[in-house]
């Protein structure tokens, strides 16, 4: 078992590829064109958690709803609502994730967060007003994340143990199908969920996902990298240069908002973003299967290319694809009401 700052520890998610590929265990093998009946995204690859994973590609199981699905449960929007406490924490294997439900409708809508290595807390805010007069909406932070624990053993933090968790997030909540919205690597997660559990999932709706594979993902270090200022990049040495600032909220935000300017069409709109830092957060931080229906959200002016999300499209059976102009990695903050109504006539209100 190893000890690292949340800091440290969201630093080590992008370097998993070049670990992993370097010790010969993980198959850069990009988007495959033919479909595998296993059905496995990987991208940490296979060596996790003792479970074998193919690859770093989006790859669709045939068989209708996929064999885990019952005949009785048709394809398509799970109608089911949760009964669980309005704010509290799941335990999972090694950890207890913390989770909040917003909104009032009888659709959950269980929503993934990015990073990895984020809370929920810079969704929370908008989603719930865009989406939350029309569905329940049951935010969780991931293991590690947030208000959630499981930093201290970062040998858990891996693909496989995020599956698992969100399988254990569906049991707490009493659904037996999920309809889930996963933004950035939530939308790979979700993805990835979807594959080893196609009976599981009734919708997803994702939200500039992570593309499925490690040569498109790794490209958007260098759009961010190109995008990035002179004076942006000056301004997050400088605050890093500060003793303690990841303890000190206003410095913390102040250091996000500048880091993920490039990740937006429009970069003034980073000053919309919310993260609902506290001490707690910043001291933690210190494709698809079956015939799930699938939105696909994305912007022409993301830092993963239209490209990309085609990419997923054309893996997933009768997937939507809705292409935002100007817009870029936060849809939902760049184009709320568009993103709204995608998402409003995706997913029936019943």
């Amino acid at each position: 078992m190893t000890s690292k700052s949340k800091w440290e520890t969201v630093g080590t998610y992008g370097s998993l590829y070049e670990a992993e590929i370097a010790a010969g265990r993980l198959e850069d093998s990009g988007i495959p064109s033919r479909l595998d009946k296993r059905g496995a995204v990987g991208l940490f690859g296979p060596g996790f958690e003792g479970k074998t994973v193919r690859g770093v590609a989006i790859l669709v199981p045939t068989g209708g709803c996929g064999a885990a699905a019952s005949a009785s449960i048709p394809c398509g929007v799970n109608p089911e609502s949760t009964e669980l406490p309005p704010e509290g924490a799941f335990p999972v294997d090694g950890a207890k994730l913390h989770y909040t439900i917003t909104g009032k409708g009888p659709v959950t809508l269980v929503v993934i967060p990015g990073g990895p290595g984020f809370g929920f807390g810079y969704l929370h805010r908008e989603l719930t007003e865009l989406l939350g007069d029309s569905y329940q909406l049951l935010f969780y932070d991931q293991r590690g994340s947030g208000h959630s624990t499981g930093v201290e053993d970062t040998t858990r933090l891996t693909m496989a143990t995020f599956v698992d968790d969100l399988d254990q997030v569906r049991r707490a909540a009493g659904l037996h199908r999920l309809n889930l919205l996963g933004h950035s690597f939530g939308g790979l997660l979700a993805m990835q969920y979807a594959i080893a559990h196609p009976g599981r999932v009734a919708s997803l709706v994702l939200v500039d996902s992570d593309p499925a594979s490690r040569e498109r993902w790794s490209r958007f270090r260098t759009v961010v990298h190109k995008r990035r200022t002179e004076d942006e990049a000056r301004q997050l040495s400088e605050i890093k240069a500060i003793p303690g600032w990841e303890l000190r909220s206003e410095l913390a935000e102040r250091f996000f908002r500048i880091s993920l300017r490039p990740y937006f069409g429009n970069p003034a709109l980073a000053e919309r973003l919310t993260f609902e830092f506290d001490e707690h957060v910043l001291r933690n931080n210190a494709v698809t299967a079956g015939c799930a229906p699938t939105l696909i959200i994305a912007g022409d002016s993301g830092i993963f290319s239209v490209d990309d999300s085609e990419a997923v499209r054309r893996r997933i059976p009768n997937a939507k694809l809705e292409i935002l102009e100007g817009v870029g990695h936060l849809p939902y903050v760049e184009a709320p009401e568009k993103f709204a109504s995608a998402v409003r006539t995706f997913l029936p209100t019943y």
